[in-house]
């Protein structure tokens, strides 16, 4: 609570607004539900895109109007201090518990571990971390919720050591000119005791100076290796273009991050990373698709008669599935941004290089 507290008083003092996200919020004299209908739900252009602008529009920086991440890192930085400096005792604010109720918010992912299956982490993106130890019966936050460096978990898995690893921040849903109610992430965490004790990975802090790295304000996807001791991530988003987004690998355990053989990130999205069973990893970067059958060596797949040139077009999400029958079959999704509607769904039985429409975006099927 306190850090919360501290979190919004620091971006008072820079004159940056941002929603940090959590489940708490500060009395006012007006609901945020009636502030949403007055700003969004009475506009011409709908209530859920007016919506999407507003919630932009208050974590925006007032004089750019955009979301710039070096003010929430800045603004992250003068919280520790405060935090050490003014106890939040001290602090006049009276806060109101608004939820979840019966609505958890958006469960992102969940890593069993393997050497328990019975113990289960749960990610959110807006809740941070829970636990289970009974196989999902009962659901328990996890004990480092409150200081958790970003509780917008995008994504986790354990690698073949044990160590479980987690994503941060939410890419896919705030990026994109106008997004609502994402957070920018702190990079990665992880845990090396079965996940008990998570610790930030220095070399993943999107803030950290002089190695300032925005695309790891967006991880976006994590893969872990079957057999070997690496790590892949696929990070960044249109914010972060230019500022090392694209594909990563590390087989230090996350001390540093290098570019795969055969990879020319040119600052693209990374959209996402797969890894089958027999070890081979797939991954969308930008408008590219690469395949390693060897899990390091990547070469490019895509041209005009081999990848659905809508998977390469469009700006919206692209994300692709290996099926656990055949390391050659994998399926591709994505979506058209401009109307945030499934765009298509593809299916590969060679492992990439010739596709096939199973499901057009807009048909029957395929239309939610």
């Amino acid at each position: 609570m306190k850090k919360i507290i501290l979190f919004v008083l620091a971006f008072t003092a820079i004159a940056t607004t941002f929603y940090a996200g959590q489940l708490m919020v500060k009395k006012t004299n007006q609901s945020v539900a009636e502030k949403e209908r007055e700003h969004g739900e009475e506009e011409k252009e709908g209530g859920r895109v007016m919506s999407a602008k507003y919630f932009y529009a208050i974590k925006a920086n007032q004089i750019t109007g955009k979301i710039d991440l070096a003010d929430v890192y800045k603004a992250e930085k003068q919280a520790d201090k405060l935090q050490q400096t003014a106890p939040a005792k001290e602090i006049d604010m009276t806060w109101d518990f608004i939820g979840p109720n019966n609505v958890g918010g958006r469960s992102r992912t969940v890593v069993i571990d393997r050497n328990n299956p019975k113990s289960m982490i749960l990610g959110s993106v807006s809740g941070g971390l829970w636990t289970s130890t009974d196989g999902g019966l009962n659901w328990a936050e996890h004990p480092q919720n409150p200081d958790l460096p970003s509780k917008a978990i995008s994504y986790g898995v354990q690698a073949t050591n044990g160590y479980i690893y987690f994503g941060t921040g939410e890419g896919f849903y705030y990026y994109f000119g106008f997004g609502a109610g994402g957070t920018p992430g702190r990079g990665v965490i992880v845990s090396k005791d079965g996940g008990k004790t998570f610790e930030l990975l220095a070399s993943t802090d999107p803030g950290a100076t002089p190695n300032i790295n925005f695309g790891w304000a967006s991880v976006n996807k994590l893969a872990a290796h079957p057999t070997k001791n690496i790590i892949y991530a696929a990070i960044g988003n249109n914010e972060a273009a230019g500022s090392g987004s694209g594909l990563f690998y590390s087989d230090d355990d996350g001390q540093t991050w290098k570019v795969p053989n055969g990879i020319n990130n040119n600052d693209k999205i990374g959209w996402d990373v797969v890894v089958a069973a027999n070890g081979t990893v797939y991954a969308a970067i930008g408008n590219r698709y690469f395949r390693a059958n060897d899990g390091e060596n990547f070469e490019l797949l895509n041209s005009p008669d081999n990848l659905p040139g809508d998977f390469l077009a469009t700006g919206g999400r692209k994300r692709m599935a290996v099926a656990p029958s055949n390391n050659n079959i994998i399926y591709s999704i994505f979506i058209n941004a401009n109307s945030s509607c499934l765009q298509g769904v593809y299916r590969s039985e060679d492992g990439g290089k010739l596709w096939v429409e199973i499901g057009a975006g807009g048909g029957d099927f395929f239309d939610p």
